[in-house]
């Protein structure tokens, strides 16, 4: 079956609702206030005062989406709120009764996940203009400022910057299947065009988000779920859930550009756990990033062709994921390893998602320049 082609990459394919139907408008002042109730220490006590509100009365697609993103960012808020004591266990039942709710009806988990805090978080400044940094505004945070912003900014641009990179990938299989190799070679001209600038992007977001700031301010709102009662939710009926927290690890594009690319990578515990980081992508990102890998093998049709021009510009591919997966070892390292030694933090090393990653990246990165054709 040919893929549907996403024309901006995984990014909804019209930009994010500003605000609910009014019936929801609790929910939208209150998001709107959160940096403000969490700078006071009342976050958690205001948000369990919120009205259970039904999301069955939500019309549209952008609806839910964006009452999921206000969810989960109250969901965090209100367990995360106290984190440097110890983090709450509990979902109050006025966010978890409509969070879980709506999560499950859209065959999502009711955790902060990459898809609400970031490819569903912003809006243009100048609605004609391009989605990128200057253009760029986040519409949900937790303290909120210009690191916690700027942030999500860079890794929405990376997100819109992907679009010519998707396209081509499907473009790119479909020339293997009909052996158009001039069409093959444009494919993969562009995807190592758009890696370039996506690392270029990948590296400005030490710009304006500082180490220290991400790592107090940011990151332990990004938690995930552990051993956490959703009061109320009968779904669960009070078993306590366990989710990964919010992590660019969730992004489809690392798996789709290994899968278009034909890296492999030898089993270690992170693939087992990027593997199940997939379920807490959106289905059709799911679908879609099955759809290629099950697709024709651009890396096997080149082995057996052995074409210069098509090699330079797939090696050229192959270099720029190696770049773009060393940068974000390098900022793995500054933002989050560092940070926690420095402070003797006691949540560990781990990425927001929740794993222990540098010498996973790092064997990672190996493995992709491993892959480069002769």
């Amino acid at each position: 079956m040919q893929q549907a082609i996403p024309q901006r990459a995984f990014l909804p394919e019209t930009d994010p609702l500003l605000q609910l139907p009014s019936a929801f408008s609790a929910w939208d002042e209150t998001a709107a206030e959160l940096p403000r109730l969490l700078a006071a220490g009342r976050a958690r006590e205001m948000l369990a005062r919120l009205p259970r509100l039904d999301p069955q009365a939500l019309e549209t697609a952008g609806e839910r989406e964006r009452a999921l993103g206000i969810l989960s960012l109250f969901g965090h808020a209100a367990v995360h709120e106290s984190w440097r004591q110890a983090s709450a266990t509990t979902v109050p039942a006025s966010i978890a009764v409509p969070w879980v709710s709506l999560a499950l009806a859209m065959r999502r988990f009711p955790v902060l996940t990459y898809a609400s805090h970031g490819q569903n978080n912003w809006k243009r400044i100048d609605p004609n203009g391009p989605i990128q940094l200057g253009n760029l505004a986040v519409l949900r945070n937790f303290f909120g400022g210009l690191d916690e912003n700027w942030f999500v900014a860079t890794h929405v641009e990376i997100e819109a910057q992907a679009a010519p990179l998707v396209r081509s990938v499907v473009t790119g299989q479909q020339a293997v299947a009909t052996k158009d190799q001039s069409s093959l070679l444009r494919a993969l001209r562009s995807i190592a065009d758009t890696l370039d600038a996506m690392h270029a992007t990948l590296v400005r977001v030490r710009e304006n988000c500082d180490p220290y700031i991400f790592f107090t301010r940011v990151q332990p709102f990004m938690q995930g779920m552990k051993n956490v009662v959703y009061e109320g939710a009968t779904e669960y009926a009070g078993v306590p859930q366990n989710f990964a927290g919010g992590s660019g690890a969730q992004s489809t594009l690392m798996p789709l550009l290994d899968a278009a690319l034909g890296v492999r990578h030898a089993g270690d515990a992170l693939i087992t756990y990027l593997h199940e980081l997939r379920r807490y992508m959106p289905h059709a990102h799911q679908e879609f990033l099955t759809q290629v890998e099950q697709g024709h093998s651009i890396r096997d049709y080149l082995i057996t062709l052995h074409d210069r021009s098509l090699n330079e510009q797939y090696n050229r591919c192959i270099e720029g994921l190696g770049r773009f997966r060393e940068e974000h070892l390098a900022i793995s390292v500054e933002y989050i390893q560092k940070p926690a030694r420095q402070q003797a933090s006691l949540r560990g090393e781990h990425g927001t998602g929740g794993s222990p990653f540098v010498g996973y990246l790092e064997k990672h990165r190996k493995e992709t320049f491993a892959n480069l054709l002769q």
